[in-house]
């Protein structure tokens, strides 16, 4: 039994295959060098521009700075960003005294963030796993204040809530 090979299909066959990989490779290059979601990311630049969630060190949202448009399950793995000294590493995660929802209206209705305590268990020890747990309470759109003295010092977690889900909790 023989079989003969049509050289042209086959070659038109390879050069579509190698053209269809190629567009793909280059698919996953361009995925993969995008920017990472907001939920991801927080800003380095030390400024609370439109459309972040923005936490200070001190009073008035002095001293260290950090800014986020997203959701951050763990604060611990923030530092703030200083404008006097650069070198200083500060945690977020139970540092911040101030807050600034400086958010903008979207169509998803989430404008209001909902801030969590660290949650403790045994001995005083924190579970670093449990983020988004803890005592709960909200912070609405356009809200810029310094954290009541029973919240200074305790916030782990954020993320971004509608209204109706901000009315459930506590208000700042």
């Amino acid at each position: 039994m023989s079989h003969t090979i049509n050289a042209p299909s086959t070659l038109k066959s390879r050069l579509a295959v190698a053209v269809i990989m190629s567009a793909l490779l280059i698919l996953a290059s361009l995925v993969a060098m995008s920017p990472a979601t907001a939920s991801a990311s927080h800003r380095e630049n030390g400024s609370c521009d439109q459309g972040d969630f923005c936490m200070g060190q001190g009073y008035h949202l002095t001293g260290g700075l950090y800014s986020n448009p997203g959701h951050d399950p763990n604060l611990g793995d923030d530092k703030f960003v200083y404008y006097a000294d650069p070198r200083k590493n500060q945690i977020v995660e139970r540092n911040t005294r101030s807050v600034f929802n400086n958010g903008i209206v979207d169509k998803t209705g989430r404008n209001d963030v909902l801030v969590y305590t660290v949650r403790f268990y045994g001995y005083g020890r924190d579970v670093p796993p449990f983020r988004f747990t803890g005592s709960t309470a909200c912070v609405r759109l356009g809200d810029r204040l310094d954290l009541p003295s029973d919240w200074a010092y305790k916030i782990s977690s954020f993320r971004w809530v509608t209204r109706a889900e901000c009315n459930r909790h506590r208000q700042l």
